[in-house]
């Protein structure tokens, strides 16, 4: 078929440039590596949001320091849940965290050890007479 000779060797496919062509609006030259800011996602959750005063949206926002899109099908009655819920998990967890530091103290030399950001917590005058909150453990 070829005359005694091997047959010709297919050509190599060609890779596509997977380089992105920069423009020279965006004030970089050329295959520069300087890293461009994202846009849209990394902007998400720094957003501030607006809520009426006396809403649990609101009381939510300024406890707990929301920030981001807000989902507008979100009840009041929804966020009333979750205020109570998030301020249970708060409590539960500095009360875990005071037992722990209790049950350390006597031999721990690192004081800081189990700091937490709920350390502080307290129960929202919002939520009428302070419940019961059941306790984190630790496994």
């Amino acid at each position: 078929l070829f005359a005694g000779l091997p047959p010709p060797a297919p050509p190599a496919p060609s890779t596509p440039s997977r380089k992105k062509k920069r423009s020279d609006e965006d004030g970089l030259v050329s295959g520069s590596t300087a890293k461009q800011p994202r846009s849209g996602a990394s902007a998400t959750f720094v957003e501030e949001i607006v809520a009426t005063n006396g809403t649990w949206l609101h009381r939510s926002v300024a406890r707990f320091g929301l920030k981001g899109i807000l989902d507008t099908a979100v009840s009041d009655q929804d966020w009333a849940t979750y205020f109570k819920k998030r301020v249970m998990l708060e409590l539960s967890e500095a009360e875990t965290v005071a037992g722990e530091q209790a049950e350390d103290e006597e031999g721990s030399e690192n004081e800081n050890e189990h700091e937490s950001i709920f350390t502080g917590a307290t129960w929202p005058a919002e939520l009428g007479p302070r419940q019961e909150t059941p306790r984190l453990h630790s496994f």
